[in-house]
């Protein structure tokens, strides 16, 4: 007798493609963080704090909010957060 394929309940893959979706955009969020804060390391004489506070701006704020969004917009675009690719093989 053929064994049938194990599925996730619809609300737990659902839980699951929510939870990828709030990974990945804190992951592009560290990474972006981290690189900059390291680029710009030279130019920091005083320390993060005051460095982050000449840098952080409504405008940089804005622009990180539209990283983010674009980010899961190309993810959605190419299908990584299709819930079915997880369980159908």
């Amino acid at each position: 007798m053929p064994r049938t394929p194990f599925r996730l309940p619809r609300l737990l893959r659902h839980g699951i493609t929510r939870a990828n979706h709030f990974f990945d955009g804190a992951c592009a969020l560290v990474v972006m963080l981290l690189t900059f804060t390291f680029l710009n390391s030279g130019r920091m004489p005083k320390g993060l704090e005051e460095f982050l506070s000449v840098r952080l701006s409504v405008k940089n704020v804005a622009l990180v909010v539209a990283f983010v969004a674009v980010w899961h917009l190309c993810f959605s675009i190419f299908g990584l957060y299709r819930s079915w690719q997880c369980h159908e093989r």
